[in-house]
């Protein structure tokens, strides 16, 4: 299940997960935070759920974005697309158990706007976060404990931020120490 959590902050969006993942009884460690580059933009996906579905539905995204040879596109139009993608990719792997506890955290910055943003999942439904703060998979509790009732936002601190992200990705470590583990993973995006 593993942990994902990002943080929006004075400097753009940090995105921060574990190193462990696994399939079907095997544990095993990769990179959860995925970069997808494009002409007018640049997106980092970090997900939780079983790797061979968000991968698949990550490169579905990236290959979605990069087929657009029009003007620059806003962070709305960028995203807009993703939501169209991932609703797809889910509903293709409904009603399997690959979908279930599936989700991604978006930070999206385009040439148009000049800015991060944060977007997230929550099953399905793919759009903007409204507390400045996600965390999902395994970690969401723990996570949801460390950050309490405070939100994170363009005034937060990049430091804080970087503190926070740390504590939460620990936690949930110690937490849950069978679905999270490895090395703690910050990237930031501004």
């Amino acid at each position: 299940m593993t942990i994902a959590a990002g943080f929006v902050h004075q400097k753009g969006v940090l995105l921060a997960t574990e190193s462990m993942m696994s399939a079907a009884e095997i544990a095993f460690y990769e990179k959860k935070i995925v970069p997808v580059p494009g002409r007018d933009y640049s997106a980092l996906f970090a997900f939780c759920g079983d790797p061979k579905f968000c991968f698949g539905a990550i490169r579905q995204c990236e290959y979605r974005l990069n087929v657009h040879s029009g003007a620059d596109r806003s962070n709305h139009e960028i995203v807009e697309t993703i939501r169209k993608v991932w609703a797809t990719e889910y509903k293709r792997g409904l009603p399997t158990s690959r979908t279930m506890g599936c989700a991604v955290i978006a930070a999206v910055w385009t040439r148009s706007t000049g800015m991060a943003e944060m977007y997230g999942s929550i099953d399905i439904n793919f759009g903007e976060v409204p507390r400045g703060f996600q965390c999902i998979g395994a970690g969401e509790v723990p996570g949801n404990y460390v950050v309490g009732d405070d939100g994170f936002g363009p005034l937060t601190p990049q430091p804080i931020a970087v503190r926070t992200a740390i504590s939460v990705v620990e936690r949930s470590k110690w937490f849950n120490p069978a679905a999270c583990g490895g090395n703690t993973v910050l990237i930031n995006m501004g």
